[in-house]
C-alpha cells in the first residue's frame, strides 16, 4: 500500500538538524532510505529494476560475446594448429589457452566499459523515477510532461554526467600527486580522494531533480556544496551502498531515489529551488 503523499511530505518537511556532523550523519542515511520508500511505493519499483536487469544483461551478454569472438580474432593471426603428433597437440591446448585468455580480456573490458557506461544507461529511467518521487515528495509539477522536455532533460542529465566523470577524473589526478609526500601524503590522499568522490556521487545522484530546475553545470556544482554536510553524508552513504561489486550496477537505481527525498527535503526547508 503506498504512502500517503501527505504522510511523507510530513516527514520531509520536519526540520533539518542543527551541526555540521548531525547533518552529515542524515545525509549518509538517504541512500538506504530509498529501499523503505519503494517498499511502500511498489508501484515506481519496475523503473528501479529495469535499468538493473538492462545492465546486467549488457555485463553477461557482453562477456559471452567476448569468448564468441575470441576464436576468430586469434585465428585471423594464428590459424589454429592440427592435434596430430605431441608438438602439434601441444600448440592445439596452447592456442586454445591462448583463445580463453582473450575471452577473459574482452570480458573483463567490456564490463568495464559497461561499469563505465551504466549510469548513462539508467539516465531515462533515473530520470522518471526520481521525477515520480519528487511528485510524491513535493507535490505536482506545475509543468505538464512533456516528451520533448524529457528527451532534452535526459540529454542534458547525459552530458552533465559526462562532464562530472572528467571533473572527479581531473581532480582525483591531482590529489595523486600527494602521494609524493612520504608517509603523510598517502593518508591524506585517502581522505581527500574519498570526500572528492562524496561530492561528485552526491551530485550525480542528485541530477535529474536539478536538471528539471534547468540549473547548469557550475549551478549544479554550487547547490551541492551550500549544502556539504548533507550532500558529503549522501555521497559517503551512497559509496558504502556501492562497495560490493556488481551489486552496485544493481543498487545504482536506488541511490537515485535517495537523491531525489535528500532534494526534497532541502527544498522543505528552503535550501534548493522547489
Amino acid at each position: 500500500m503506498a504512502v500517503p503523499a501527505t504522510d511523507l511530505t510530513s516527514r520531509l518537511a520536519t526540520p533539518l538538524p542543527q551541526g555540521a556532523l548531525r547533518q552529515l550523519f542524515t545525509g549518509f542515511t538517504y541512500p538506504f532510505r530509498a529501499f523503505g520508500f519503494l517498499r511502500r511505493e511498489p508501484m515506481l519499483l519496475p523503473l528501479a529494476v529495469m535499468p538493473a536487469v538492462l545492465n546486467f544483461a549488457l555485463a553477461v551478454g557482453g562477456i559471452v560475446l567476448g569468448f564468441v569472438f575470441a576464436p576468430g580474432l586469434l585465428g585471423a593471426v594464428w590459424q589454429r594448429p592440427e592435434a596430430q603428433g605431441f608438438l602439434m597437440g601441444s600448440l592445439a591446448v596452447l592456442w586454445v589457452v591462448v583463445v580463453i585468455l582473450i575471452g577473459f580480456v574482452l570480458g573483463t573490458l567490456w564490463l568495464v566499459l559497461v561499469y563505465a557506461l551504466a549510469g548513462l544507461v539508467a539516465t531515462p529511467f533515473t530520470d522518471y523515477l526520481t521525477e515520480q518521487v519528487e511528485i510524491r515528495a513535493l507535490g505536482p509539477s506545475e509543468e505538464p510532461f512533456r516528451l520533448r522536455t524529457f528527451l532534452r532533460n535526459v540529454l542534458w542529465s547525459v552530458l552533465h554526467s559526462l562532464m562530472n566523470v572528467v571533473a572527479w577524473a581531473a581532480i582525483s589526478g591531482l590529489l595523486l600527486l600527494l602521494n609524493l609526500i612520504p608517509g603523510v601524503g598517502s593518508v591524506v590522499f585517502a581522505f581527500a580522494s574519498g570526500l572528492a568522490t562524496a561530492f561528485f556521487l552526491a551530485r550525480e545522484m542528485m541530477d535529474g531533480c536539478m536538471t528539471r530546475r534547468h540549473l547548469g553545470w557550475w549551478a549544479k556544482q554550487r547547490l551541492v556544496s551550500r549544502n556539504l554536510p548533507l550532500t558529503i553524508g549522501f555521497g559517503l552513504g551512497t559509496m558504502v551502498m556501492f562497495w560490493i561489486p556488481g551489486i552496485n550496477l544493481v543498487l545504482l537505481p536506488f541511490a537515485h531515489v535517495g537523491g531525489a527525498l535528500l532534494y526534497a527535503r532541502m527544498a522543505h526547508a528552503g535550501r534548493v529551488p522547489r
